[in-house]
């Protein structure tokens, strides 16, 4: 989050406090309990909403938060306009189409802020649990670490490029467990046809990202956990979580980077335990949004000189920008 506001909005890294950190997690979990299985088929059979008590009680709520996460994003926008420093609101706003609304200039900065503590959040949990569930694939990643990096400094994003263990077990988790197992639903502006199929205008179309994940004609043995296929087959497809074609996320080289940075950074420091005990239930809307529980997750430190260099590293990061810089 910290990386996220000062390029889309201009924020001084150093402002970024606990509130603004806070609030929009705060409305991102309560826009992930809106992807249910009830809304996912209201989505699919709009028909359904004239079902009495199928959805009244939720549109008036949903209406509410949709009003004052607006509220919020205007407050954001605005401030952004005014900054004298470049943000990516400015040029989205100098580019912006002549008949786009204030109003609709607003989601579409909200959709960017949820699809960045989404995809980076999410991504990230779900990598942790991988790791704490397949140890020996985890220590692989840290033997790369310590050849490259040691223990006296932290991960850099110039790392990365020599990380191969590290980026194959990100890609598999993306592959195994992607964010949206179903993938997110786009429609057609205008009718179309693929492969012989008639694709009406406005058709709700779902991408079934875990099916196309797991398909034996692509990956072998699909099921399993094996980041080393990545570095055995360069040439395998990699899961599309960025989406397709015209509509791939034009964020992906930056998400990419914030979460290969900040694993790498986990993985240095840190040893993941499975407690093995009985872990939290897997939520009803798993197929819409992978959101994977941590509690079973225990962190350790893997040694007193990656302790010596976080609590030094710490103690800079305080001094330059604050306790929330």
């Amino acid at each position: 989050m910290r990386l996220f506001f000062p390029l889309l909005y201009g924020t001084d890294p150093g402002s970024v406090n606990v509130d603004l950190v806070h609030g929009p997690k705060a409305g991102f979990k309560i826009i992930m309990g809106g992807f249910s299985p009830a809304n996912g088929l209201l989505e699919l059979f709009p028909a359904m909403e004239y079902v009495p008590g199928f959805a009244w009680a939720s549109k008036k709520a949903g209406a509410a938060l949709l009003e004052a996460c607006l509220g919020e994003i205007d407050n954001r926008l605005e401030a952004a306009l005014r900054n004298p420093s470049w943000n990516f609101t400015q040029a989205l706003y100098e580019r912006r189409p002549a008949e786009m609304s204030r109003k609709t200039l607003c989601i579409f900065m909200m959709e960017l802020e949820l699809t960045g503590v989404m995809t980076i959040a999410l991504s990230t949990c779900n990598i942790v649990k991988m790791a704490a569930t397949h140890p020996g694939e985890m220590r692989r990643v840290q033997a790369e670490l310590d050849t490259r990096v040691g223990s006296d400094r932290l991960p850099t994003v110039e790392d990365l490029p020599h990380l191969y263990h590290l980026h194959a077990f990100i890609e598999e988790c993306s592959r195994l467990h992607p964010v949206f197992p179903l993938g997110v639903p786009h429609a057609p502006t205008q009718e179309d046809e693929y492969m012989g199929y008639r694709i009406p205008h406005d058709a709700i179309i779902l991408p079934f990202q875990y099916g196309l994940n797991t398909d034996e004609a692509t990956y072998k043995d699909p099921m399993a956990f094996h980041p080393q296929r990545w570095i055995d087959d360069p040439s395998l497809p990699p899961p599309a979580a960025f989406g397709n074609g015209k509509r791939l996320c034009p964020g992906q080289p930056f998400v990419s980077d914030i979460v290969a940075l900040s694993v790498a950074t986990t993985f240095w420091g840190f040893a993941l335990e499975d407690l093995g005990v009985t872990r939290d239930s897997v939520s009803s809307n798993c197929l819409l949004v992978q959101e994977i529980p941590l509690s079973h997750v225990r962190h350790i430190c893997r040694s007193s000189g990656h302790l010596a260099t976080i609590e030094r590293e710490a103690r800079k990061k305080m001094l330059r920008t604050g306790p929330w810089g």
